[in-house]
């Protein structure tokens, strides 16, 4: 008897522990249910729209897919505690090269799959840099900014400006679908699974993970960090040029100036989700959807109560000050390497 009283003890729940071993995912979905309360209450009173009305929860839907779509795709660089930087100027030069290629051959299948082989290469030289030049990931990531900066002037520059007119009718069909609730609420919802599948169930899945957690260890373990590596990075470009298509479908031009705080955006999202930097077991991919949510709530929910987008911008980055101050204080774990 005594003995079954002691594994009764043993496996009873407490709340304190529970609490403090998951402090970072409970302040994320607190806070996404505090927002959530916040402006399901302010804007109707201030401006008498709601954000749950057809059309201002269209608009939110579309805004926030493609950075949800990025930030699915970003979680499994950041499971191995690596940033990359260039996703934004990365997002508009696809955009665009997947835009102009469908416009001109009336395919925009073989334009999406040109950006898909760019991204790999993409991949592939972030892989091989991190590897074999033991190049931090930021670093490598740097360098790719700078080239896809480059692009991206240069097309601007042969074309003028942003937008493009687009003439061919099934590239017009295809982006009218991207801009469907329906297509969008159904393409997040296969994201997500495949994604959770690839992160949770796949030994590369793990072995990312494993890496973040510790190299070394990872390293002796048999984890081939080269393979892996590249295998996270092409998973996050794929996503990124699915990104790229809706968000070109979103704004009806090719995405130069909309992807311009894209490497910010990403980062304040994975924090607010409770996503540690520096990678490891403790990646969740559900962190990165609320932390998206939660990011995207507070800037559509300020915008229906009359708040400028400067002071949007300004409550978002006192927001990542508040962030990392508490997870820097609380748990050096979640730093960045």
């Amino acid at each position: 008897m005594e003995k079954d009283n002691l594994k009764l003890e043993k496996k009873k729940f407490n709340l304190k522990d529970f609490l403090m071993l998951h402090k970072f995912e409970v302040f994320a979905y607190a806070g996404f249910v505090l927002c959530l309360i916040i402006f399901s209450i302010l804007p109707p009173i201030i401006n008498g729209i709601s954000i749950w009305d057809k059309g201002p929860f269209n608009n939110f839907v579309k805004k926030v897919t493609p950075l949800l779509i990025v930030g699915i795709g970003a979680t499994f660089i950041y499971s191995m505690g690596a940033i990359d930087i260039s996703v934004g100027y990365q997002a508009a030069v696809y955009g665009a090269i997947a835009v102009v290629v469908a416009n001109a051959t009336g395919s925009y299948i073989l334009g999406f799959g040109i950006i898909i082989i760019i991204g790999i290469l993409c991949a592939a030289f972030n892989a091989t840099i991190g590897a074999y030049v033991k190049l931090p990931a930021v670093m490598s990531s740097v360098i790719l900014m700078q080239l896809f900066s480059g692009i991206s002037t240069l097309i601007q520059d042969k074309i003028g400006n942003s937008t493009i007119n687009i003439t061919n009718q099934a590239v017009k069909n295809a982006l009218s679908w991207a801009k469907n609730q329906s297509s969008i609420l159904i393409v997040i919802a296969i994201l997500v699974l495949v994604a959770a599948y690839i992160l949770l169930f796949t030994k590369l899945g793990k072995r990312a993970r494993a890496i973040g957690a510790n190299k070394n260890a990872a390293n002796q373990a048999g984890a081939k960090l080269l393979v892996t590596r590249m295998f996270a990075y092409a998973v996050f470009s794929v996503f990124l040029c699915i990104s790229a298509f809706f968000l070109t479908a979103r704004i009806g031009a090719m995405p130069m100036a909309a992807t311009e705080n894209y490497q910010m955006d990403i980062m304040i999202m994975l924090l607010m989700g409770g996503v540690p930097l520096k990678g490891g077991m403790k990646v969740r991919l559900s962190g990165s959807i609320v932390g998206c949510l939660t990011y995207n709530l507070i800037s559509t929910g300020m915008t229906y109560c009359n708040v400028s987008q400067s002071y949007i911008m300004i409550t978002q980055a006192i927001i990542f000050v508040v962030i990392v101050a508490f997870t820097c204080r609380t748990n050096e774990d979640y730093l960045p390497r």
